[in-house]
């Protein structure tokens, strides 16, 4: 009585079945990244894609006929490059200035607080006390 073979004929539905799941778990896997991208910028109007691309190389023997196929697979996906505002800086020589407290104004000048050390603050209202007056 012949012997049952588990062999499989490729197909996209045998696909599962290579390698333990690697191909399909690589195939998940880009197309949770699109998914991802779309759920975290959802205003980025470019298309995402993802792309599972099999190829193809004939395995020749010493005579040069076809003694197997190799099979890889390729998983490729496109999603929109991430691009920041564009940022205005002053050259200085060698180097660029920039306002991180106005970063769309590298001239904006700001207002630093610095409280005097005379001046007490109140812990529970969080009030100021002029200097000279204890909260």
């Amino acid at each position: 009585m012949p012997v049952e073979s588990s062999a499989k004929t490729l197909t996209l539905s045998s696909m599962p079945l290579i390698d333990n799941g690697k191909i399909e778990r690589g195939a998940n896997h880009i197309i949770r990244e699109c998914i991802r991208d779309i759920e975290d910028r959802p205003g980025e109007k470019t298309k995402r894609k993802a792309a599972i691309i099999v190829v193809f190389e004939p395995v020749l023997d010493d005579m040069g006929l076809l003694r197997s196929v190799d099979i890889s697979f390729d998983f490729k996906k496109s999603i929109p490059n991430l691009k920041s505002s564009s940022y205005p800086m002053i050259p200085d020589g060698q180097k660029l200035i920039f306002q991180p407290d106005a970063p769309f104004d590298p001239r904006q000048n700001t207002f630093q607080f610095r409280p005097s050390t005379s001046e007490k603050i109140d812990p529970e209202t969080g009030e100021v006390s002029p200097p000279g007056n204890t909260p």
